[in-house]
Formats: C-alpha cells, sequence, structure tokens
C-alpha cells in the first residue's frame, strides 16, 4: 500500500521566468500523459562491462525488468489510487508512464497547472515543486510532461539563397575531405540516431542534396516519440535537412534513423532515451543539435537526461551534442557565462565551432568561430552543473570565470561551423549556406559511422580514450568565444580549450587511434630463422605483423595493397627463409607481402581468369615454390604458383557435381601439394597432384555428418591429416595411413563442442609439452565455452587438453600456429580483438598478450 504521507519532491522545483503571463487556468478534464523516470539502481562498471556484446540492450533490459520490478509495482499502485491509467512500462529505460485528466494529475502530484504566456508561445506550465508520497518519492527520479513550454532551440544559422555561378561554403562530404575523413568507408552497416524537437524533411530536397554530392542516398526513416512527427513547414526544417545531409554526407552507406518528438523537457528526454534503447533501428551513434542554457534545466529534468546518455554509453553508444551557438553566455543575459546542455553531460562529447579558410578541400587556416557583434559564435566554457570527470582529470582546464571553481570542460571536440565557411544544404529546394554547432555534431557522428563500420565493435562513449590520444586531433589556438566588450568567455590556447576542446578531427588518425593493434581477422603465422612471425588484419584494413626479434616483440605495420585495402586472408608460408603473406584485396585481386631479404613488397597477382577470388583455401610450398590456393566467384578452386620465373593461375575445377563452398587447408606430401575443401554438399574433398596430373578425390562426410568447418591441416611422417568440425560439434580427423583414408572421431573438448578452428601443427622435440619425445600432430580448436583447447597424440592415444583462455577473456577468433625451436605458439584473437599467444616454454604454457 502506497504511503499517505506527502513530500515534497524537491528535485522538481521550477520557476517562471520573468515576464509571464497567466492566461488561464487549465481545463479539469484535459488529457495529460507524463513520463515518470525511475531512480537508477547502483551499478558498477563490472556489471555493466559484463553484459554481453552480442546483445547489450537485450541484456540490460533483461536485468532492469527484474532489478526495477518493485519500483514499477508500487508507481502503478500509486496511479491506481489517484485514478491515473498506466499506458506503458519499459524498464529498460526506466520508464512508466501515466496518463489521466488534469484535475487528477494536479491531485496526484500536489501542483497546480495552468495556460501560461511567454510572448512567443502559450505553454501548459507549474510553479514550485510536486509533492509525492513518501516511499513513491524514494524511486522516482523525473515525472515530465506536465509543463509543456519549449525547452530547447536548434543550434543553426542560416544564409541566403546560393545563385548557381556563387560558391559560398561547402557540400558536406567535402568537409569530410578536408578533415582527412578515411576513404574507402561509408558506414555501411551502422545507423545514426539524429534527436529532432520540430520541423521534418522533404525526401525530394535528400535526393537533390545526395545528387549535388555524386553520392548514393541513405536510406532514412522516422520515428515518432510523444507523437513527434516529420512535419515539414516550419523553420525547423533546416536543422532537420543539415542533420540529415551532413550525417549522411559524411557516411552515405549508414542508416539514418531521425526520432521525431516534442520541443518539451518531456519529449527531449524521452527522445534521446528511445533512440538509446531501441531495438529495431539499434542506433550506435547519436547526434543531438538542440540544447538550452544549464540553467533552464530543472534539476529532475537534467538527472534524466543525464541517465539517458548514460545508459547509452552503457550501450555503447556514442553520442554528440551541440555546444550552442551563442559564445560563452549561450545567449542568456544573466551576467554569467553559461554553457549549453546536454553538451555539458560527462556522458556527451561536446561539439564547439570553427571557422575555416580553404582552397579546394585544403584547410589553410582555422581560428575559433566568433562572429562579434552578430553575437554568433561557438558555445563552451566551464560546467555550474558537473564536477571535472574523469576522462579530463590531469587536463589544464581554466577555472570557471564565474566562480574561479574547475569543473567539467565543454566543449571536447570541434570542427567548422561558420555559416560563411560551413555547409550547403538544400532545403525546400534551394541550396542554403548554414552553420552552427549544429553541423559539428552530424558531422562527427558520420566520421564515428565510418570508424564503427572499420572497427570490430562500436568505439561507443570514447572520450577516455580520446583524452588519452590528443594527437588524433588539430589543436586550434586562435580565437576566443567571448561576446564584445565582455570578458564571459574563454580564449583558445595549446592544448584543450573552452572553445574548442581537443580540437578538430583528423580523419586518419582517430581511424588509426581506435583501430591500430586491434585484430580483425587472421592472415596466418609462420617462422623465420626460429622467430615467429604472426599476421594479421587490422579494422582499417592494414595488414601488420607482429614479430619477435629476439629479445623483444614488435608491430610492424605492412600498409595495404596498392588502391585497395586488405579484405581477407589467403595464408603465409616462407621461401629460402623469407615470409610471405597471401591476402585478398577489397577488390577481389590476390596480393602477395613479402620480404627480400632488405625490404617488404607489395605484388599484385592479379584475378582468376574472369572473376575474383572470394575465399581462402590455403598456401604450401613445393621445391621452394610457392602455391597459393583460393576459391573463386564462381565456385572453382584456383591455385597462383610460380614456376621459378613467373607466376601462373591455373583452374583446379570444382569437386565432382558440386562447386567449393569452404576451405579445409592445404599441405605437401613428398612434395606434392594436396588442398583440401568443402564442398557445397557438405562433403570433403582433396585436389592433389600425382607427379603428372590434378585429380579430385571425394573423402566422404564424418560419420554420417557434414563438414561444417575447417580446423587445419598437416603433414606426418609424409602422410596427412585434415583435420574438421562436423555438425554435430565433434572434431574429426581425415588421414592416410599409407594403403587407405580413414575417417576417426576425436570428440569434443570438455563437455562442449568445437567452435571454430586454430591451427594444426606438428612438434618434434624432447621433451614434448605433454611428455612425449617424437613427431605428433597438435589441433588447437575454440570450444563453444570460449576455451582453446588442444586434441593431440602421445603415440599411443589422442587427448584432449584445456589451455584456458586469454586474461582478457574468451578466445574469439584464430590468428594461426607455429613452431619455434619445436616448441608450439597458437596465436589467437581475444573478445576484445587483441592478439594473444598461448606458447611452451619447455616446461609450462603461458598465455601473453602482444
Amino acid at each position: 500500500m502506497v504511503s499517505k504521507t506527502q513530500i515534497e519532491f524537491a528535485a522538481s522545483h521550477k520557476t517562471l521566468p520573468d515576464g509571464v503571463r497567466r492566461v488561464a487556468d487549465v481545463a479539469p478534464d484535459e488529457n495529460i500523459e507524463v513520463s515518470v523516470y525511475l531512480k537508477a539502481h547502483p551499478h558498477t562498471a563490472e556489471t555493466d562491462e559484463a553484459l554481453p556484446a552480442t546483445d547489450r540492450r537485450g541484456a540490460l533490459h533483461a536485468r532492469r525488468a527484474e532489478q526495477y520490478k518493485d519500483d514499477i509495482r508500487l508507481l502503478s499502485e500509486f496511479a491506481a489510487e489517484n485514478g491515473l491509467t498506466v499506458t506503458a512500462v519499459e524498464p529498460g529505460r526506466r520508464l512508466v508512464k501515466l496518463t489521466g485528466s488534469a484535475s487528477k494529475m494536479q491531485t496526484a502530484f500536489g501542483t497546480n497547472l495552468a495556460v501560461y504566456d511567454d510572448g512567443k508561445q502559450q505553454f501548459r506550465g507549474r510553479s514550485g515543486a510536486l509533492r509525492l508520497p513518501q516511499d513513491v518519492e524514494s524511486v522516482v527520479e523525473a515525472v515530465l510532461g506536465l509543463d509543456t513550454r519549449q525547452a530547447a532551440e536548434p543550434h543553426f544559422v542560416v544564409g541566403g539563397a546560393i545563385l548557381p555561378e556563387v560558391i559560398i561554403g561547402h557540400r558536406p562530404n567535402t568537409v569530410g575531405i578536408a578533415y582527412g575523413f578515411p576513404t574507402g568507408l561509408t558506414g555501411s552497416g551502422q545507423c545514426i540516431g539524429i534527436i529532432e524537437l520540430g520541423g521534418g524533411y522533404l525526401a525530394a530536397d535528400t535526393a537533390a542534396a545526395f545528387a549535388a554530392m555524386g553520392l548514393p542516398a541513405p536510406t532514412v526513416v522516422s520515428v515518432s516519440v510523444d507523437g513527434g512527427q516529420n512535419a515539414p513547414g516550419s523553420p525547423d526544417d533546416g536543422e532537420v535537412a543539415l542533420d540529415i545531409q551532413v550525417a549522411g554526407g559524411v557516411a552515405p552507406g549508414a542508416r539514418i534513423a531521425v526520432y521525431f518528438a516534442p520541443n518539451t523537457f518531456q519529449g527531449f528526454v524521452d527522445a534521446v532515451s528511445a533512440a538509446a534503447n531501441d531495438a529495431v533501428n539499434k542506433a550506435h551513434i547519436i547526434s543531438i543539435s538542440w540544447g538550452a542554457a544549464e540553467l533552464h534545466w530543472t534539476q529532475q529534468a537534467w538527472q534524466a537526461m543525464n541517465n539517458a546518455l548514460q545508459d547509452a554509453a552503457t550501450l555503447g553508444i556514442s553520442v554528440f551534442a551541440a555546444s550552442g551557438d551563442h559564445l560563452g553566455t549561450d545567449g542568456v543575459a544573466n551576467g554569467k557565462a553559461n554553457v549549453d546542455y546536454p553538451a555539458s553531460s560527462p556522458w556527451a562529447i561536446g561539439c564547439g565551432g570553427t571557422t575555416i579558410d580553404t582552397t579546394g578541400n585544403t584547410i589553410n587556416s582555422e581560428v575559433v568561430w566568433n562572429k562579434g557583434a552578430s553575437g554568433w559564435g561557438t558555445g563552451g566554457g566551464i560546467s555550474d552543473l558537473f564536477a571535472v570527470p574523469a576522462f579530463q582529470q590531469g587536463v589544464n582546464l581554466p577555472a570557471s570565470v564565474n566562480d574561479g571553481q574547475h569543473r567539467r570542460g565543454v566543449p571536447d571536440v570541434a570542427a567548422d561551423a561558420d555559416r560563411d565557411s560551413g555547409y550547403l544544404i538544400v532545403l525546400n529546394g534551394q541550396t542554403l549556406p548554414i552553420g552552427g554547432t549544429s553541423g559539428v555534431a552530424p558531422l562527427w557522428a558520420g566520421l564515428t559511422a565510418l570508424i564503427n563500420q572499420a572497427a570490430p565493435a562500436p568505439v561507443g562513449f570514447f572520450l577516455p580514450k580520446l583524452y588519452q590520444n590528443p594527437q588524433a586531433l588539430r589543436n586550434i589556438t586562435q580565437g576566443n568565444n567571448r561576446p564584445v566588450n565582455s570578458n564571459l568567455g574563454y580564449t583558445a590556447g595549446a592544448g584543450w580549450d573552452a572553445c574548442t576542446g581537443l580540437g578538430v578531427p583528423i580523419g586518419g588518425a582517430l581511424l588509426q587511434t581506435f583501430t591500430a593493434h586491434l585484430v580483425a581477422g587472421p592472415v596466418g603465422v609462420l617462422t623465420v630463422n626460429q622467430r615467429p612471425y604472426a599476421f594479421v588484419q587490422t579494422p582499417n584494413g592494414h595488414l601488420w605483423v607482429n614479430w619477435w626479434d629476439g629479445s623483444a616483440w614488435h608491430w610492424s605495420d605492412q600498409g595495404t595493397p596498392i588502391g585497395g585495402l586488405v579484405a581477407g586472408p589467403v595464408g603465409v608460408l616462407t621461401m629460402n627463409q623469407r615470409p610471405y603473406a597471401f591476402v585478398r584485396s577489397n577488390t577481389g585481386q590476390l596480393w602477395v607481402n613479402w620480404w627480400d631479404g632488405t625490404a617488404w613488397h607489395w605484388s599484385g597477382q592479379g584475378t582468376p581468369t574472369g572473376g575474383t577470388v572470394v575465399d581462402t583455401v590455403g598456401v604450401t610450398t613445393v621445391n621452394q615454390r610457392p602455391y597459393a590456393f583460393v576459391r573463386s566467384n564462381t565456385g572453382h578452386l584456383w591455385v597462383n604458383w610460380w614456376d621459378g620465373a613467373a607466376w601462373h593461375w591455373s583452374d583446379q575445377g570444382t569437386p565432382t557435381g558440386g562447386t567449393v563452398a569452404g576451405t579445409v587447408g592445404v599441405t605437401t606430401m613428398n612434395q606434392r601439394p594436396y588442398a583440401f575443401v568443402r564442398s557445397n554438399s557438405g562433403h570433403l574433398w582433396v585436389n592433389w597432384w600425382d607427379g603428372a596430373a590434378w585429380h579430385w578425390s571425394d573423402q566422404g562426410t564424418p560419420g554420417g555428418g557434414a563438414v561444417v568447418g575447417p580446423v587445419g591441416v598437416c603433414t606426418l611422417d609424409q602422410r596427412p591429416y585434415a583435420f574438421v568440425q562436423s555438425n554435430t560439434g565433434h572434431l574429426w580427423v581425415n588421414w592416410w595411413d599409407g594403403a587407405a583414408w580413414h575417417w576417426s572421431d576425436q570428440g569434443t573438448p570438455g563437455g562442449g563442442t568445437v567452435a571454430g578452428q586454430v591451427g594444426v601443427l606438428t612438434v618434434l622435440a624432447s621433451p614434448h609439452p605433454f611428455g612425449t619425445t617424437d613427431e605428433r600432430p597438435y589441433a588447437f580448436v575454440r570450444a563453444s565455452s570460449g576455451h582453446m583447447w588442444v586434441n593431440w597424440w602421445d603415440g599411443a592415444a589422442w587427448h584432449w587438453s584445456d589451455q584456458g583462455t586469454p586474461t582478457a577473456g574468451s578466445v574469439a577468433g584464430p590468428v594461426g600456429v607455429t613452431t619455434v625451436n619445436q616448441r608450439p605458439y597458437a596465436f589467437v584473437r581475444s573478445q576484445d580483438n587483441h592478439l594473444w599467444v598461448n606458447w611452451w616454454d619447455g616446461a609450462q604454457w603461458h598465455w601473453s598478450a602482444q
């Protein structure tokens, strides 16, 4: 039963602005819907980190459904006792919506509602604090929706129509070029959520804008929040067009979800919360070009917004917020410097503005955006609400010009915002120059979509990493955001400043910051002069090698195939103790990165005749001549081989009656190559050379099942062993005894199943890692538990050994295996996309982070 003792809900206290006139009482039967946000329960970074990467929203919502069930029950009882209806319950957002008549709302929340006029609009409003039952007050964070006064303004400024022969400003995509945004990426697979509190867009404008940029128009969808709609026909249309065309202009492959909501504090908070928790569009980037000075927000409203932004960070979402367009005062005549919210939230990435001078797509100079007497210019300063966040600890933040204290500094980043050097936007069929920090937020959102496409996982709330890597931005050192004849602002300078933050983007450097040394995929592992080399593909499409010089490990960037990117592995080998790394480029060609004894080179091997390379099969050497086997887009097996004088492509055809569906691996027996593949029927086939001709042999299937994935191949005493994963999750080996082929079921690792390959090798050493003394095969696999296991032969029987996991978590994928001085090294990618090696020192196994 709900408590009968009512107390003041202090966080809801508000005062009416000066000059507001009371017009009338609210009609008693007017229907009102309020959004009640529940107070966040204590949680830790560890519990948030434990959320699975694959469905963080689903896991968070399920956890909160249990956590908040008692709070929701209490609020439902409160609603029933006051004649209110519960219309929505979303524990994942900590949100309960209640509807009822104005008279019942006033009774339930202990307030008086009236219609007011501020000279610009009429709105429903109140003053003072709400009152709630004591037990209800203890669980409620905010009650939003009783008042409907405009909450925020869009941060943009529009110029006049551009005549065809006059060029002012830049198309959005060329601004990205000027800042060095990475090429070869479009934001494909990403979704950018855009918050709009008014206005709308015309599909014809979007189509015309992207045609002018020479780009395909992105997919744009509208999402209604609290009844908001795509409703073009107001001045706010300029904001909507700017946001869509800038974000899409730099990331045309991204999906854009526009969340329309009423311009109220309820609508604003609900829109951000809805975008962060949308399980349909699944945005990992949110752009906000609306805001208001901190002092215009009630405590309950900014707390609810701050928790929505923190939820976004927990869910791996990057939120960009414009820092305002009215210099250091944020347009408020209160004799103080003011910063804009939500840009000042420690969970938002605040976006400031600059003026650029360009020649073509090259920036010649860049200063703080400040248009002087007009009052237009970048917002920024020191928050009055938030303490210095952890990521700004150690930053030389200036003292607030208001009280001399140090608190959260804003903005964090910046970019072009001056209308005169800004964005050419198509609005109602006309091309207009539009500026403002409203253009900076979607520009950074689009850049982040490009980075997310290249990265193995969304970069999310990246300010901690960005502040540790300020070299990824270009520092702006000239200008200030003080109004004319005022000290209510700040000056730019070396390092972070309260006008442009850390600076403006260096696109390539930012991509490198968020993707360097993260493993997107394997290329292979080999040994040269008893020193291991692990080749990997990084998220930015580069080939990297992690190698041991005899005393330390090093990372070396091998670059990319000429005119392209690394799109997938083919394999690695050594020839005359020189490494060769074969890869597939994003153009479907085969390339090799090789060492001539003095320098590394890239060589284009071309493509199978009339086709492209779509998958690896493997590489090997025969009489010190390399053979690279690949699958073409026609389903044929091809080999690219060296005859001692030139490279050749040979079409090996297909398994009888089928096509090559996947790789297993390549080995040699008596200097004759054997290429094992999986056919589209699930059979294992081998394409082999008998000394005079190539043959296809059907090896059948493991135990009446099908081959679903590779583990690897090796040769033992000049007899091949092909290890595969069957459709039952078992490890099987197809091996030759000198007279016939056999299938052997190796079982499964420790109560689980085989979930993926790591690699296969043979070891000849004494002592052996498992106490044996002669050559034995080792098949390393990834188990369904995320552990690495090895299936090995002791000379009399097979055994499974659990190698555990990298310290950082489970094994997420293979890189490859090799031997060094007859000691095995198994390289893997961990769940955080780092490279790890599990190696034997002669006495025990170790995991080492590379």
